[in-house]
Order: C-alpha cells, then sequence, then structure tokens
C-alpha cells in the first residue's frame, strides 16, 4: 500500500486494484474539483457523473462502483431505502 496527499487528503491505495467512482450531484464546480483530483490519482476511474438520483439503482446495479458519491442536496426522502435496496450496502449493520 502507498500513502499519495493531494490538498491534504490521504488516501491508502492498493496500487494493484483500480477503484470506481460514480457521482451523483448537480454541483459542476464540485464535479470539476472531484474529476480533478481523480484525474491525478491512476488507482481511480470515474465511471459515470449524474445529475440526480433518477437511474442510480440501475447503474450501480450494472457497474457496481467501489465508492458511490451521492449530493446531500439531492437526497429525497426514500433515499435510505434506495441506498439499503443495493447489493454493495445490503451487508451494512
Amino acid at each position: 500500500m502507498r500513502k499519495k496527499s493531494i490538498n491534504s487528503i490521504y488516501l491508502l491505495m492498493d496500487s494493484s486494484v483500480k477503484r470506481k467512482i460514480s457521482i451523483v450531484d448537480d454541483n459542476e464546480i464540485f464535479v470539476e474539483g472531484v474529476k480533478t483530483i481523480c484525474s491525478e490519482l491512476p488507482d481511480i476511474e470515474i465511471l459515470e457523473v449524474m445529475e440526480n438520483m433518477q437511474y442510480i439503482k440501475e447503474h450501480v446495479q450494472a457497474h457496481s462502483p467501489d465508492i458511490l458519491i451521492l449530493s446531500y442536496n439531492l437526497i429525497v426522502p426514500y433515499t435510505l431505502e434506495l441506498l439499503c435496496s443495493l447489493p454493495c450496502f445490503c451487508s451494512l449493520p
């Protein structure tokens, strides 16, 4: 494992594994910032950027991202139920 610092953020990563990230956010500035940071990390791949939660369930089931970044402002009343229905979240306590 190696330690990388980008803007005071420390990530521990296994360099042999490429991490897949999906972003759900309608803030273009935030998304561009995340994309810029991720472009400096060879072990990170951004799968998709979505502006709303409409297709998130289908996307996660089809692509199985390792990291899902959700905008707090896009949280809808059924968000927790939606997340709990995803296979990757079913094993969480």
